[in-house]
């Protein structure tokens, strides 16, 4: 029989993918087979071939033998099954090769190839690598963009999408662009910083015809009212945020506060640890100032307890010292009191009586004392910020030598008490704790100890440095909230020193030197700073110093000739401060500011402006302003 092929045609519909779940890759062909002109009938070898061109080319695959091939009337059907990986979107040909069945002969290649229509691509469809259209698909991994039609619900976009013409879209995150390719964004304008425009991206001004505005962080507002324009500060803010307001009407403005916010007012600008208004309080009895104080977290409870003409006596201000009342009485020490303590809230206190015998607690901010354990001679006393744990130093002379020192730690606000001997060492003349209790730091004759276990055990830090007429001595320490940041002033050698990371390192400072310090104060953040220093007779005179850097430079802020100034306590924000001098004066030294919380308030006449720059912790400080402003 002659095998060569005088037509060769894909019939309609003749080729389809299997529809079992488990299709696999082959599928069926059917074709038209003539033989010298007429419709082949009986049996033939069949061989499929792949190609990736009309002509010539490459084979995709292996090619597939058939035998034997049925044709009646010259349909023939076969199964073929390339693999996968030969369907994947380029052009294919198929090469037919027939034969008598059982011919050892080579194959007659007929002509011409038959391209491979869409139907056999639904074997790669079914993986969905590419389509140029998806009705339906159960996934997609990757479509362009164009090819996507219809509507996508809101609830099926990511949630970090921003999307056009929706209100009430927060953002979050870090923005990197100049911002250059931005229209149509109302009072944007150039410069940076809390001076110059709020960053590099521009700070938004926002005009205020009305009576009333809710200010944002980093922008400013122009009132332009007739009548004043109330600016309520931002609920919430970030360290660093600013907020301006400019009087352009004539009705000028007023800034108004929300809880546990104030803002700093001292001559317009805090800029300087000098800001401080220094009161003497005339009206306080005369025991008030000499002996010992403490101080509440806010500044608003004060406690004195000294000597009296008959007795010991114990005073308590909750007017920053402005008013008193006695509080308690100590008929047996009549030496006074060596220190006082209090908890942040001022509710808890324990004192310790410069002659010795019981030291005294009161859980009613003084109205009521109860004695406590006893020692032969007291030292220096502390307190965690809740009052529970109590940290109190003693110690024992014998003929002019300390023989022994104790200290004592109680974990029940005094109630019980128990000791840890230090067996010759010297007398703590300083002592301070972090707020939690936990980590101590105490002076002595010569050097620094700190523990990190609440008094159980201790580690000598650092050794003052000494001259041939003296060792260093520490006079006074002071810790940040959470004890990280400390200082220390040096009595003998007058050197102010300062930690960073709770006592393990020391930093002597630049300056004042030379002073007689006697006692050092610290803010909750250890950023804000005051020293209380003696006159001498052959030095400087004594003055209240402060620094607003955690120690690095200091200024004299207040000085009366030869005074000298043995006591000084802090407020947590560092703005109020209380001192004691050698006359049984008592100075309480301001930073003004607003009333805190909503009573509080700022204001600004026609032409007024001001530039407020939040520090933390509810607080805001008024860096730069024009024309009158008032406090409230």
């Amino acid at each position: 029989m002659k095998t060569k092929l005088l037509s060769m045609a894909l019939l309609v519909g003749s080729v389809s993918i299997h529809t079992a779940l488990a299709q696999g890759t082959a599928f069926t062909y059917q074709g038209r087979l003539t033989d010298n002109g007429s419709l082949a009938s009986g049996n033939y070898d069949l061989q499929f071939t792949l190609k990736d061109a009309l002509t010539s080319g490459n084979t995709a695959g292996t090619s597939i033998a058939v035998a034997p091939v049925g044709a009646t009337n010259g349909v023939f059907t076969v199964t073929l099954d390339f693999g996968s990986g030969v369907f994947t979107g380029a052009a294919r040909w198929l090469e037919i090769g027939v034969r008598t069945n059982g011919s050892s002969s080579a194959y007659t290649v007929l002509a011409p190839r038959q391209p491979v229509l869409p139907t056999p691509y639904a074997i790669y469809a079914a993986g969905a690598g590419s389509a140029a259209t998806a009705t339906t698909a159960g996934s997609v991994s990757s479509v362009p963009a164009a090819n996507i039609t219809g509507t996508i619900s809101l609830g099926q976009l990511p949630s970090v999408l921003l999307t056009n013409n929706q209100s009430g879209v927060l953002l979050s995150g870090t923005f990197i662009g100049n911002g250059a390719g931005l229209t149509n964004v109302a009072g944007v304008s150039g410069g940076g910083g809390a001076g110059g425009g709020g960053g590099s991206g521009g700070f938004l001004w926002q005009t205020v015809s009305g009576t009333s505005a809710q200010a944002a962080a980093n922008n400013g507002y122009l009132a332009t009212a007739n009548s004043q324009v109330t600016v309520t500060l931002p609920p919430t803010a970030d360290v660093g945020d600013v907020v301006r307001v400019v009087g352009a009407g004539s009705g000028g403005w007023k800034i108004a506060q929300n809880s546990g916010q104030s803002i700093l007012i001292s001559s317009g600008v805090y800029s300087a640890a000098t800001n401080y208004t220094w009161t003497p309080q005339t009206n306080a009895p005369s025991e008030v100032g000499i002996g010992a104080i403490a101080i509440s977290a806010d500044g608003a409870k004060v406690f004195s307890l000294g000597a009296g003409q008959t007795s010991s006596v114990a005073y308590a201000s909750s007017d920053s010292g402005v008013t008193w009342a006695l509080r308690g009485n100590f008929a047996r020490n009549t030496g006074g009191f060596v220190d006082v303590a209090a908890s942040a809230d001022g509710t808890k206190l324990v004192a310790l009586p410069a002659t010795g015998g019981p030291l005294y607690t009161s859980a009613d901010s003084g109205s009521n004392w109860t004695a406590r354990i006893s020692a032969d001679n007291w030292s220096k006393v502390a307190s965690s910020a809740d009052g529970t744990k109590l940290f109190a130093a003693s110690y024992i002379f014998s003929f002019g030598v300390v023989v022994s020192s104790d200290f004592w730690v109680s974990t029940n606000s005094g109630v019980n008490w128990r000791s840890n001997s230090f067996a010759g060492r010297s007398i703590f003349s300083a002592l301070a704790s972090s707020a939690d209790g936990a980590k101590l730091v105490a002076g002595s004759l010569g050097g620094i100890y700190t523990s990190s276990d609440s008094g159980e055990t201790w580690n000598f830090v650092f050794a003052l440095p000494a001259n041939v007429f003296a060792p260093g001595s520490v006079s006074g320490l002071a810790s940040s909230a959470d004890g990280t940041r400390l200082v220390a002033v040096d009595g003998n050698l007058g050197f102010i020193y300062t930690s960073t990371n709770s006592g393990t390192n020391w930093t002597a400072r630049a300056g004042p030197l030379g002073r007689n310090w006697r006692a050092v104060a610290s803010s909750a953040d250890g950023m804000r700073l005051v020293a209380g220093s003696v006159y001498g007779v052959s030095g400087p005179d004594g003055g209240i110093f402060t620094s607003i850097d955690s120690g690095v430079t200091w200024t004299l802020s207040l000085a009366f000739g030869s005074t000298d100034w043995y006591v000084v306590k802090s407020s947590a924000d560092g703005t109020r401060i209380v001192t004691t001098s050698n006359f049984g004066a008592l100075y309480t030294g301001t930073v003004f500011s607003t009333t805190p919380g909503t009573p509080g308030n700022l204001t600004g006449a026609s032409s007024s402006a001001v530039e407020l720059l939040y520090t933390g912790g509810g607080v805001f400080l008024p860096v730069s302003f024009i024309g009158p402003i008032t406090p409230r």
